[in-house]
């Protein structure tokens, strides 16, 4: 019997631009990409572990949630109406405003304890719990012929350089100076090319993406911006994340607060500075659509486009996906994650269940190529934790399919050997990873015996 090959100690992450076997594995350190990770999180050590699950707290049509360090909201859809949620730290859901116009989406946005929202229909401030009309502010200060307007009815809202910023269609309209109800409807706005589709602001700029592409405005006076493209992609709608991530968090040093959203080419972060990178675009053919939902915990972001969930450390830049994770809106609340849906509001990232379902946990390693010869591999030792059984998948070029229990005596950490079959051979060799019964583990080590 031949040395043991260790082909893995910990990863950084999916990666589905290549095929499996020219995924890459680093022989002397063990750390190897994955060309799955289904249900996976992986932490800042590279250790890939099943995620949590979710519980549903409130049974109906929820979308568009909001907290950006406030006040949490959620919009509930009734029989032949809207209505307007505050989410307390007990859970609790407290009535805001009824009466709006159903399936709207909310823009929203939060200026010191005032929570601004609107619909495209309907607008409103929101302070502690009681919403009042956005009406227009009384013109104050030197004779002006200018014409001064309310808030116009949008669908995203930012506030930066203490201005309003509010979207209508292709439009950005932009308020006076700290009179965040009075707009120059005439003179103060910006064209874009289609329907805008984000506005996201930091320290030096703001983005704005409209159905084409995402641009940066550099500056701070509306009238002399300095607008460039930043990404040839238009934002993914409403996945931008509320409120910012310390750069400190996230491996970047200095960076100040950062920006988060997604596109079709990847997962957007960007400094305060407008400094943007998307960190997935190395490892990931990204799921495409045209909206999305964003939220940061700790250091890990999810981010939801459709049907599909891309899951990234940002400080390592790991990436990861989940399944049965189609939420609509995301938001982090109380050091809680809350998700929205059309079947009700969920805690998400709790329990070890998805309601009643198990979580499906998987993991595939890269091909291992174990040379000129076929080779026949006699034993393959995995180091782990779990609360159960898993169960491996072999497969080489040479021979079927083969699967084997990976078996778990308790819930600590533990080495485990798995004898596979004699005839078992080839040069090209394959193992998936799945939980039983969605048990919940974690991989530290995988180590080949080969003749």
């Amino acid at each position: 019997m031949r040395n043991p090959l260790t082909i893995f100690t910990g990863t950084p992450g999916l990666n589905n631009r290549v095929d499996p076997v020219r995924l890459k594995i680093d022989r002397e350190t063990g750390i190897a990409e994955l060309a799955e990770a289904a249900n996976i999180t992986i932490d800042g050590t590279g250790r890939p572990s099943r995620r949590l699950g979710a519980a549903l707290l409130t049974a109906g049509v929820f979308h568009s949630g909001f907290c950006d360090g406030g006040d949490c909201f959620v919009v509930q859809d009734h029989e032949s109406e809207s209505a307007i949620y505050k989410l307390s730290t007990l859970h609790a859901l407290t009535g805001v405003r009824s009466g709006l116009t159903k399936g709207l989406k909310f823009g929203w946005c939060q200026v010191g304890t005032d929570t601004y929202y609107s619909n495209t229909l309907q607008n409103g401030i929101i302070t502690a719990g009681v919403s009042r009309a956005w009406s227009l502010q009384s013109h104050v200060g030197a004779i002006t012929t200018r014409q001064f307007s309310a808030a116009p009815l949008g669908s995203h809202l930012a506030h930066f350089a203490g201005r309003m910023w509010i979207t209508v269609g292709n439009v950005l309209y932009y308020s006076e100076p700290f009179a965040y109800g009075k707009f120059d409807l005439a003179n103060c706005f910006i064209w874009f090319g289609s329907n805008i589709t984000m506005v996201k602001p930091v320290k030096d700029g703001l983005f704005v993406s409209d159905s084409d592409r995402t641009y940066f405005l550099t500056g701070t006076n509306p009238k002399e911006f300095d607008q460039k493209t930043a990404v040839e992609a238009p934002a993914h709608e409403y996945s931008e994340i509320g409120g910012y991530v310390d750069g400190d968090k996230i491996g970047r040093p200095g960076a100040g607060p950062c920006a988060v959203w997604s596109c079709d080419e990847g997962l957007c972060v960007s400094t305060r500075t407008g400094d943007l990178q998307i960190v997935t675009a190395d490892r990931l053919i990204y799921p495409t659509g045209s909206s999305g939902a964003t939220v940061i915990s700790d250091q890990t972001a999810i981010n939801v486009v459709g049907s599909q969930c891309v899951v990234v450390n940002l400080k390592t830049g790991a990436p990861s996906t989940f399944t049965n994770y189609g939420y609509g809106s995301m938001v982090n609340f109380n050091g809680e994650m809350f998700g929205t849906k059309a079947t009700g509001l969920y805690e998400i990232g709790t329990g070890q269940l998805d309601g009643s379902t198990a979580i499906d946990g998987a993991l595939t390693l890269p091909t291992v190529d174990l040379g000129e010869m076929y080779k026949r591999i006699r034993y393959v030792y995995f180091g782990l934790r779990g609360t159960g059984n898993l169960r491996l998948t072999v497969t080489t070029d040479l021979t079927t399919v083969r699967e084997y229990t990976i078996p778990l005596d308790g819930t600590g950490q533990q080495r485990v050997r798995v004898k596979l079959d004699r005839n078992v051979k080839g040069r090209y060799w394959a193992f998936r990873i799945v939980n039983l019964q969605g048990c919940d583990f974690s991989l530290d080590e995988v180590q080949l015996h080969h003749f």
